[in-house]
């Protein structure tokens, strides 16, 4: 790698970072209460350059977190990228998935903006591909099984939701579901059967962790779910890398 290409690499990873951290403030918000040109704008330069000092310590972690990581996962990308996606695509493959993550992290959901920023990102995967229908296919398992996930949660809130001490919020929701649907486009057939299988592995063994620190410290919470979007994200990064 050269010097030009290897700043152009950081350039662009510099700016996918501020384009997160501004998508994981900006399309959360509620559509009743849209995000008007002004604080838009006021909200991009908190994070352009670089970010700036906001509210709460968590939010200014994440910032800089966002900031800093795509510069060592553009070069690794760079260096070793995969004859499936090429370069770019797996570039902002993992954006996408670093911008739902976030999301879910701060918001515990997955905005339909989010999806349709991944189904795009994952139709041009698709035309690139050698045998498209295997995308089509993963996409319908991924939202078949993920649906299957949701349905299982909502029968398990309404067993038992009456023995709670307080409320958790489902393992999966509609959001998820459709983030399904576009694992299924980017990882394919029968790839989305791994993706999938991954994820509710290392969703069980972190239940499990869970499960014993709750123990250890008395403060066993029964009904207890951990959410499923962040496992899909590290269960598609194992099929995909």
């Amino acid at each position: 790698m050269d010097w030009i290409t290897l700043i152009g690499v950081v350039i662009s990873a510099w700016a996918g970072g501020v384009l997160v951290n501004f998508l994981a403030d900006f399309l959360p918000a509620e559509p009743s209460l849209p995000l008007g040109i002004q604080e838009s704008r006021q909200l991009f330069r908190s994070y352009y350059p670089w970010p700036r000092k906001k509210a709460g310590i968590g939010k200014q972690f994440r910032a800089w977190i966002v900031a800093l990581l795509p510069g060592p996962l553009a070069i690794w990308l760079w260096l070793s990228p995969s004859s499936r996606l090429g370069f770019p695509l797996e570039f902002l493959t993992g954006l996408f998935f670093c911008l739902v993550v976030v999301i879910y992290i701060e918001q515990h959901r997955i905005p339909l903006p989010a999806n349709l920023i991944g189904l795009l990102i994952a139709l041009v995967a698709l035309w690139r591909q050698a045998f498209p229908w295997q995308g089509w296919l993963g996409s319908l398992v991924g939202l078949f099984l993920t649906l299957l996930f949701f349905s299982g949660g909502k029968l398990f809130n309404r067993f038992f939701q009456p023995k709670r001490t307080t409320h958790h919020e489902p393992a999966v929701g509609f959001g998820d579901i459709l983030f399904g649907a576009v694992l299924g486009l980017i990882t394919g057939w029968p790839g989305i059967l791994e993706c999938l299988w991954i994820a509710l592995l290392l969703a069980g063994l972190a239940s499990l962790i869970v499960l014993i620190y709750q123990w250890s410290r008395k403060q066993y919470r029964p009904g207890y779910i951990l959410p499923l979007a962040p496992f899909l994200v590290l269960g598609a990064l194992w099929v995909l890398l």
